[in-house]
């Protein structure tokens, strides 16, 4: 077995194919199958079930890092359409691996308006299949803990119950019936307009997502 993963490593790198180092290879969620629970924390304390949303149009969104170029523009673009959001009838959601302190300084400082939930542990995000490889250089300021010039290697090392990697920029729209009706994993295409692509969507996948 371990020189099959020595093999798979070194083709890998032979071939220039990304090789998540620490992380399994995992099932990306497709369309038609159900959704798995979580109990997660968001960015004030309050505890989330997916389970407490069934009945409503889910869209969650895991994103790599709070603080992050992307990651900021994409906040910025969500809640700007919350109100569009809520209109189309969807429920929209972030989570990523940061703590619930991280994600509290980013909507404080960024006046993000939408609930970002605290997968710490990551095992939303590999339930999801989204859950990519160990962050390596430093952290973003303010991300994951108070120490930004502390190494990747370190905080890893001093947090072993911490996610292992760091979820991948993929989105979901679950239906009412708890099923996931549209997965988005090439976000980073269209940052700029992806509320707008996802409401634009629902809006014309009404009767799927309604479906029981």
């Amino acid at each position: 077995m371990r020189h099959f993963a020595i093999i798979t490593i070194l083709l890998s790198l032979l071939l220039g194919i990304p090789f998540a180092w620490g992380v399994e290879q995992q099932h990306l969620l497709a369309v038609g199958e159900k959704a798995p629970d979580f109990s997660l924390p968001d960015q004030n304390g309050k505890i989330h079930h997916l389970s407490d949303y069934r009945g409503h149009v889910v869209l969650l969104a895991f994103y790599p890092a709070d603080f992050t170029k992307g990651c900021t523009l994409e906040a910025h673009v969500n809640s700007e359409h919350v109100k569009q959001y809520h209109d189309a009838g969807l429920t929209p959601i972030g989570i990523s691996v940061q703590t619930q302190a991280s994600h509290k300084a980013f909507c404080e400082t960024y006046g993000i308006r939408y609930t970002l939930l605290a997968d710490s542990k990551g095992e939303a995000a590999a339930s999801y299949g989204v859950l990519g490889a160990p962050f390596t250089g430093q952290f973003p300021k303010r991300a994951w803990y108070a120490n930004p010039a502390q190494s990747a290697k370190t905080y890893y090392k001093l947090n072993p119950g911490s996610a292992i990697g760091m979820a991948k920029r993929v989105t979901f729209i679950m239906g009412k019936n708890g099923r996931i009706a549209y997965v988005d994993d090439d976000v980073n295409s269209h940052l700029a307009t992806c509320a707008t692509d996802w409401i634009n969507w629902a809006k014309a996948h009404k009767a799927l997502l309604n479906a029981k």
